[in-house]
Order: C-alpha cells, then structure tokens, then sequence
C-alpha cells in the first residue's frame, strides 16, 4: 500500500464538516445596515455639514456677475403642450461649471420616491457649491410605463434635471424666464402656435398672424380684342330703311 493509499483511507474515516456562514457583525445589538440605509446615513452627515455653512459662500464681484448674467433669447426653449418658456438644465449647469469649475459644484439627491396617485416620480435635490449648502428642490416628472420611447431611468433623469432648474432659481441662476415682462417679450418675439402646439421660430421668420408687408401685387385686365366697324347698309329700292333687319 503506497502514500497516496494511505491518505485516501484516512480521509474517508473523517467525519464531514458542516461549514456555516459566519454570523454578522453587529453594533450595539442591530443588524448591519444595507446599501440604501447606508447610502442615506453618509448623505444625511454630509448635509448636515454643509447645512452649517449655509449663506456662508462668498464670490467674488466677477463671479456674482457671471452667475447671474441673463442668458441671450436663444438660450430658452419653449413647451410645446403649454407654451411655458424655460431654460434647459445643461445650459444652466454650463453655467455652474463656468463659474465654479466642475470638481466645486455637486447635486446631492437627498431622496427619491414616487407617487402612487399620480406615477410622478419626485427627486430631493440638493446644490451644494465648494462644499457649502446653497439650495435645494425637488424636482418631478410622470412616468408612463407603457411609453416605449422612454423609461424609468429617463424619467429619474427629467425629475433630476427639473430639480436642477429650480435649484438655479433659487441662486438667481436664470431667473428671467420668471419674470412676466421677460416672458411676454419672449413670447412675442419668438413663440408661434400651430394648432394646440407651441413652438419656437427664428428671428428671421415672421409671425403666423404678421401680414406681409411690401407693395401689393397689382393685376392688369386684358383688353378684349377690338371689332371690326360697323358699315351701314344704304337703303335701296327693294327694302325702306325701317326693313333692314338689325
């Protein structure tokens, strides 16, 4: 009988083992937290740290003028189902990361949920500038499930996205699309309906209810064709003048 024999025969007189997972670490007696608890404990400490310096942030004079410059016409967009003039949130963020430098501006999502009622998915969102609080929002939008152009993820990124813009408001980021004589400028200008759509025309185009200005096209009537004149019949002997038939 050889080594290998040897340890064959004693391996098959041990008993077998039974492994067990090993139990989790617990403090203070709870369970370990999961991802989502976890994830909402450190938010929840970060903000409360930049709550502290809330209306601390200083800028400087070139900064506060960059921030809260207006944006050109061009830049605003309108709703095609309401007419609501709005500036996109990558405009606005553009204009964040101009100003600070993406690495200083930072958009924590304190929370996200949704309504049964009304399948509007809400995002808590807030703006955090050089690590200090500088406003928050929460954005929506409704999620269809039977769109097939969109998803749950699309529409995560529109509540997102629409958080953003009202956070800018509330920096004076792009405040003139709420000011009514802004917006009624704009509308006048730029905005034209097409049936129950609006949408946003050149410069160049004229409005839909503008009539054309100009010198208006003028018709000349053809003249008929001229007739051959009339030669009169001398009365004869035959016929009296009140004969001849006209």
């Amino acid at each position: 009988m050889n080594e290998m024999e040897v340890n064959t025969e004693a391996l098959a007189e041990m008993e077998p083992r039974t492994i067990t997972k090993p139990e989790p670490v617990v403090n203070g007696g709870q369970p370990p937290p999961d991802a989502k608890a976890l994830r909402t404990s450190h938010v929840g400490q970060l903000l409360g740290q930049a709550y502290l310096g809330a209306s601390t942030l200083k800028l400087t004079k070139n900064e506060t003028d960059r921030l809260t410059a207006d944006f050109p016409d061009q830049a605003v967009e309108i709703r095609p189902h309401d007419g609501i003039i709005y500036i996109p949130h990558m405009v606005l963020r553009e204009r964040l990361w101009e100003v600070f430098g993406p690495g200083q501006v930072a958009e924590i999502c304190r929370e996200r949920f949704m309504r049964a009622d009304t399948n509007e998915i809400a995002v808590d969102l807030v703006l955090m500038i050089r690590g200090v609080y500088a406003t928050e929002a929460v954005g929506t939008a409704k999620f269809f499930a039977n769109n097939p152009r969109t998803n749950f993820g699309d529409t995560v990124e529109s509540a997102w996205s629409d958080g953003i813009r009202r956070c800018c408001k509330r920096f004076y980021v792009g405040t003139q699309v709420w000011r009514p004589q802004y917006v009624r400028d704009w509308l006048e200008k730029y905005a034209v309906k097409r049936g129950d759509k609006w949408f946003k025309r050149h410069p160049e185009e004229k409005p839909a209810t503008e009539k054309p200005k100009g010198k208006s096209r003028e018709y000349t009537l053809k003249s008929e064709p001229e007739l051959p004149p009339v030669i009169p019949v001398e009365a004869t002997d035959e016929h009296e003048p009140d004969d001849i038939p006209f």
